[in-house]
């Protein structure tokens, strides 16, 4: 074993003191790799590595995922009992021995598992959900009523797992064409789609970062389908603070500072960011 390889065996290893190795921290040791000419070897090493250390790799783990619901499963809407079945499943692809199933479990929940159910699970009673169409059906029709005898100022607040955001628009604000509205809901499935990828902000021409100045340049006023690109960016930054976190455990600053810059490229403003910044001590405590 020459010193690069072994130096790569290092890297796999130091990677995942959570017993995870994500999209970034690959995409990351790749990248490294390839510039000391073990491109060709990246694969098997890692492999190796993580049998050893009973590493979880998410990329691994998403393709014997994907394999074992298509088997199984097809296309088909997933009942409550084939749900528990497959996330039984999935929990077995934690290598027995891990050291921190539960932190292991979470990431590969969150990176694998949910984003290849999502849409896929039965929704119940269809009498239920037809009333509950009528019931939204009447509402709307009462809110387009009211729309055309006054338009005040409309606040619109966002709640999602990290911090609740208030913004209040004006009845000047853009009102979305049909035509906009579906591109904008083709650049958030594309936007969804490549933050499942770990592409957040490179290539900066296919990333998630790209396609949310796409829609902004559609909806500057940020109100079309606010709670769900909300929803989207906050699951970036919250990434981009896990890197960050990990990077200063390591006393390394200088990566710690690029996680975070990265950070407010989505949200500059989050409170969530000021928290972190103020507990490393980037930034003073407010009195």
């Amino acid at each position: 074993m020459d010193g690069r390889e072994k130096e790569l065996r290092d890297r796999v290893a130091a990677a995942s003191p959570d017993g995870f190795i994500d999209p970034d921290e690959e995409r990351e040791m790749a990248s490294w790799a390839a510039g000391q000419g073990l491109g060709t070897k990246f694969d098997s090493i890692t492999t190796d590595e993580c049998l050893k250390n009973n590493i979880v790799r998410a990329n691994t783990a998403k393709g014997q995922f994907s394999k074992y619901i298509e088997t199984n499963y097809g296309m088909k809407k997933l009942s409550k009992k084939e749900v528990e079945a497959i996330t039984h499943y999935a929990k077995t692809l934690i290598p027995t021995g891990n050291g921190n199933p539960d932190e292991a479990w979470a990431q590969l929940k969150e990176l694998v598992v949910d984003p290849q159910l999502e849409g896929r699970i039965k929704t119940g009673n269809p009498l239920l959900l037809f009333v509950v169409i009528l019931i939204a059906l009447g509402a709307i029709g009462a809110a387009v009523y009211f729309s055309m005898l006054k338009k005040p100022d409309v606040k619109i607040v966002t709640k999602t797992k990290y911090e609740t955001v208030t913004k209040v628009v004006g009845p000047e604000a853009k009102q979305l064409s049909p035509e906009e509205k579906q591109k904008a809901d083709m650049l958030i499935v594309s936007m969804k789609s490549h933050i499942e990828q770990g592409l957040y902000t490179d290539p900066p021409e296919d990333c998630a970062k790209g396609d949310l100045d796409a829609i902004r340049v559609i909806d500057p006023d940020n109100t079309y389908k606010k709670v769900v690109i909300d929803t989207q960016i906050s699951i970036i930054v919250d990434k981009y603070l896990q890197l960050a976190n990990k990077s200063y455990m390591k006393e390394d600053m200088e990566k710690t500072k690029k996680w975070i810059k990265r950070a407010k490229l989505f949200y500059k403003e989050s409170e969530v960011i000021r928290e972190f910044e103020r507990e490393i001590g980037l930034i003073a405590n407010e009195h």
